[in-house]
């Protein structure tokens, strides 16, 4: 991909602030002060690891933190590997409703904010399987409470147990209404001005 000239955003490690991937500290409970130390570092190894080691020179990295939905999940800037290690921050989401208290729970977008690096809404569901996610209304509550975002990545959808969990944008209703909305940059306009770098 280098070779071709494509960028990549590359989003190693995600969701760090909460406790269900082996890269993760248990839960913000714990209080275990090296968890924050012990994230930073493999971050920035694999930072090095990849852009000197390897000359990677296409990748944007992209931290991307959960949503601080309770007070198990530690705030989204508590792992921060710091700025000469990330382009892009972010937050993954998965609500049933797209209301401030949703997508900026416990101030996570806030704190991600004053960063200052490009936001992103990584990723965004529903936590219902059904399909009966609303893309507009997704898009209205983006543009309303995380008005910096500059992309949102949908998830997929997959098998579960007695049927699927529908979280991808055709499997949700108001697609077409979404995708043509003035805020969605088509896929030939690329790359988004916010993620223009010097």
């Amino acid at each position: 991909l280098r070779d071709a000239n494509v960028v990549v955003l590359w989003r190693p490690l995600h969701e760090m602030n909460g406790g269900w991937f082996w890269w993760q500290s248990t839960n913000a409970m714990d209080d275990a002060p090296q968890a924050a130390d012990n994230y930073r570092r493999l971050w920035r190894w694999h930072h090095d690891y990849f852009t000197h080691t390897k000359q990677l020179d296409n990748l944007l990295w992209v931290y991307s933190a959960a949503a601080q939905s309770n007070e198990y999940v530690w705030p989204t800037d508590h792992f921060y590997p710091g700025d000469a290690y990330v382009d892009v921050v972010g937050i993954d989401v998965y609500v049933d409703q797209f209301r401030e208290a949703d997508l900026n729970a416990r101030g996570g977008y806030d704190r991600l904010i004053k960063l200052g690096k490009p936001f992103a809404v990584t990723e965004i569901g529903s936590w219902k399987r059904d399909g009966w996610f609303d893309n507009a209304a997704c898009l209205a509550g983006v543009l309303e409470h995380c008005p910096q975002s500059a992309y949102m990545m949908f998830w997929h959808s997959w098998p579960v147990a007695g049927g699927w969990k529908r979280v991808s944008i055709p499997d949700n209703r108001n697609a077409a209404a979404m995708l043509n909305h003035p805020a969605m940059t088509p896929l030939g306009q690329f790359p988004h001005p916010a993620l223009a770098t010097e």
